[in-house]
C-alpha cells in the first residue's frame, strides 16, 4: 500500500462517546464507555461523526481565525482583508496546504509559520530542482530568494533596535 496525507476543514466541539450517541439517538452498546473523551466532528459536506480524543488530537489541530477560511469561488488565497491579522491559506483543489502567523508573535503567540521559513522551504525545494536540472531562471529565483531573507533581516534587526520586533507598532 501507499501512503496519503489527506487535508481537510471540520468543525468539532468535545463530547463524550454518550452523548454523541444522544445527540444521535442511539442506544450506546453496553461494551463502550459512554464517559469515553472524544469530539463530535463535522465536515463541511454536512456528514457528522464522532472520534476518539487521542485519534482526533493526532489528527486535527485548532485554527484560530475560522472566519478566515471563508473564500469565494476560484480564490487561490485568502488575503489579510481590512488589515486584520488571519493566517495566511493557499488552497489548491479544497485542501489547505499552508497555514502562516497570524498576527504578531508578541501580541498573539506563535501560530504558524514565519514568512522567512516560507521563503527558505521555497528556496530549498528550488536548490534540489536546480541541482536536478540546472537552469538560470530557477538560480535567479535562489538569489532573489536570498535576497529576500537578506532584507527581512534588515527589517528584523532594524525593528529589534526600536523594541518593535514581534509587535504591531511600525
Amino acid at each position: 500500500m501507499e501512503k496519503y496525507l489527506g487535508t481537510k476543514i471540520i468543525d468539532a466541539e468535545p463530547m463524550n462517546l454518550g452523548d454523541y450517541n444522544k445527540f444521535r439517538g442511539w442506544t450506546i452498546p453496553e461494551n463502550e464507555d459512554p464517559n469515553r473523551e472524544g469530539y463530535k466532528v463535522g465536515y463541511q459536506d454536512g456528514y457528522v461523526s464522532w472520534s476518539p480524543k487521542d485519534i482526533f488530537e493526532e489528527a486535527y489541530h485548532r485554527i484560530d481565525h475560522p472566519t478566515s477560511l471563508t473564500r469565494k469561488e476560484g480564490e487561490r488565497a485568502y488575503p489579510f482583508p481590512n488589515g486584520e491579522y488571519k493566517p495566511y491559506i493557499i488552497i489548491n483543489d479544497g485542501s489547505v496546504t499552508f497555514i502562516g502567523q497570524g498576527g504578531p508573535i508578541k501580541e498573539v503567540g506563535v501560530n504558524g509559520c514565519q514568512i522567512d521559513d516560507v521563503i527558505e522551504f521555497a528556496k530549498d525545494v528550488l536548490t534540489v530542482f536546480n541541482q536536478r536540472v540546472p537552469c538560470r531562471e530557477t538560480s535567479m529565483m535562489i538569489t532573489k530568494l536570498d535576497e529576500a531573507l537578506l532584507w527581512s533581516l534588515k527589517r528584523k534587526t532594524d525593528r529589534e533596535k526600536r523594541n518593535v520586533e514581534g509587535t504591531s507598532k511600525k
